[in-house]
């Protein structure tokens, strides 16, 4: 993300432009993907995250630093996890599954509805609007594909959890396990990025292929994002 475009070169002010609109993309992404979170939990009975002034749009609730940095950086990332009691819910394994699809249908929908404006803003030349779209597009995407890998304590193991009980074996692996696990995959990626930018092509188009979880995130950002584009491209313009 905004590490390719320092590589890449570009002038001081297509940096900074493209900082901003980056910076803005990742607050309002993360912001809602955290409210839809707190929000359903509410709604299913449960009022841990609104109790403890998660139900917000503010992203100084939301924020975590290393996801943020990373989401600048690599385009995938996270926030801080929404408080909840399963206790609460009116019925437990339905609305925890309800609970941890909210965030990540979020981006979804907000991945969608950008990717017709960056489409509709690309056809009428409005490069600072495209250029915003593109990265709230982007990371919408990257963060529902992030989001649905079944580590602890993202989302995608909430949804395995809420589907095979907490009994599972899988389920209690990860839950003592994952966030190493995910860590390691997060430092691998970071490390490879760095060393990829330092060697000749061809042996960065090798690495590459090493780092499991940039590259696996990549390739599906991207074809998310070719099909939503080429979807509203097909049927409008």
């Amino acid at each position: 993300m905004i590490i390719d475009l320092l590589y890449g070169g570009g002038s001081f002010g297509e940096i900074m432009l493209t900082f901003l609109c980056v910076l803005a993309a990742i607050v309002l992404s993360l912001s809602l993907h955290e409210f839809a979170h707190a929000f359903v939990a509410h709604k299913c009975g449960d009022d841990t995250a609104k109790n403890n002034g998660r139900m917000t749009l503010n992203p100084l609730k939301h924020i975590d630093p290393l996801g943020f940095i990373l989401l600048i950086l690599l385009g995938f990332g996270f926030a801080k996890a929404v408080p909840i009691n399963p206790y609460n819910f009116k019925k437990m394994r339905r609305d925890y599954f309800f609970v941890s699809v909210a965030g990540i249908t979020v981006n979804l929908i907000l991945a969608f509805i950008s990717s017709f404006f960056y489409v509709l803003f690309l056809r009428m030349g409005n490069w600072i609007a495209v250029n915003f779209f593109f990265y709230f597009m982007t990371i919408n995407i990257g963060l529902m594909i992030f989001n649905l890998i079944p580590i602890f304590p993202l989302d995608g193991f909430r949804i395995v959890e809420a589907a095979a009980g907490r009994t599972n074996r899988f389920v209690n692996f990860m839950r003592r396990n994952g966030q190493r696990i995910l860590f390691g995959l997060l430092i691998w990626s970071v490390v490879l990025g760095w060393i990829i930018q330092y060697v000749p092509e061809e042996a960065g188009n090798i690495l590459q292929y090493f780092d499991i979880l940039g590259f696996t995130l990549r390739f599906l950002i991207n074809g998310v994002m070719y099909g939503f584009t080429w979807l509203w491209g097909l049927t409008f313009f």
